[in-house]
């Protein structure tokens, strides 16, 4: 009887240690993001979805296998993660490597490096650096925040310079990075006529719960609601400073700039012509709404640039 009670306290602790080799901090089986999708040629909004959906092994690694939806520039289709030691990483089969692409025990002054191999097959590398970083409360639950700068060289076959930019986002531990989990191109030089990521909506997963960014619901969806030039003459679009905006509605409108996960940025109440001040708001879209005593009038797409 003994020897069997040991036999059986072995395999349970053999069972126990497998199944706590294989779980993960990050992306538990069953966990979702939702993204503000936007196109290129549309005041379309939609939704992006990426799920965490098995277990897996490559290189001898312990993975996560995401369903990710079609977006432009990102990787998209089935994608594979792997955690280790508060570090991020993502299987790149175009260098059947796993390239690291956040690393959430950062201090200010850290950095990394993501290689992409371009669709000339050169390898172009995206320098990830840590400007700051501090705590964000979830759920009762305090996660580590680092503020980044991305920024990507782009070199062609003849080794010339073809790309030389920086953008900046805001990585989230247990979440990732808030504009899009990978949020990197997996090939550069190329323009894209298809959709895009706008940033998180909300995240949710059976340890951490449901975490909302914004006041636009997870799967929300709207078609144009184009605004009648015939209404609204709105100048210059894009624009760096200022809008302005004529009026032929001879009464009281209400006006909104929101972004594309439904935060509002702007407010703005007026009567015949206005102009608006938008130097504040980053590079990027944005949706103007005007409302008359709260009905929607229409909606248009800003550019800032």
């Amino acid at each position: 009887m003994k020897k069997i009670f040991e036999k059986i306290l072995l395999i349970t602790l053999m069972t126990f240690s497998l199944e706590s080799s294989i779980a993960q901090e990050f992306a538990p089986i069953g966990a979702e993001w939702y993204y503000s999708e936007a196109h290129v040629y549309s005041n379309n909004i939609g939704y992006l979805m990426i799920k965490s959906v098995k277990d897996t092994i490559i290189s001898g690694k312990e993975c996560r296998k995401l369903d990710c939806d079609e977006v432009c520039w990102n990787p998209s289709g089935f994608q594979f993660i792997h955690y280790s030691n508060d570090s991020l990483y993502y299987y790149n089969p175009n260098l059947n490597s796993f390239q690291l692409i956040s690393a959430f025990n950062s201090k200010k002054g850290d950095s990394w490096n993501i290689l992409i191999k371009d669709y000339d097959e050169t390898i172009d590398t995206i320098s990830v650096s840590v400007d700051s970083t501090d705590i964000i409360n979830i759920n009762e639950k305090s996660l580590r925040q680092l503020y980044v700068n991305y920024h990507l060289t782009d070199y062609n076959s003849d080794n010339v310079l073809v790309q030389d930019y920086s953008y900046s986002s805001r990585i989230i531990e247990r979440i990732g990075d808030v504009l899009y989990l990978f949020n990197f191109p997996v090939w550069t030089g190329l323009m894209c006529d298809m959709n895009y990521s706008g940033g998180l909506r909300c995240y949710e997963d059976s340890e951490l719960g449901l975490y909302s960014t914004g006041s636009v619901p997870c799967t929300y969806t709207w078609t144009d609601i184009i605004l009648s030039d015939f209404e609204f003459e709105i100048y210059p679009n894009p624009t760096s400073n200022w809008l302005e905006i004529k009026n032929n509605l001879n009464s009281k409108l209400s006006l909104s700039i929101f972004n594309l996960t439904g935060e509002i940025l702007i407010k703005h109440n007026f009567l015949g012509d206005t102009r608006l001040n938008i130097s504040n708001l980053r590079t990027g879209f944005y949706i103007l709404c005007i409302e008359q005593n709260k009905k929607i009038l229409g909606y248009k797409k800003i550019i800032k640039n």
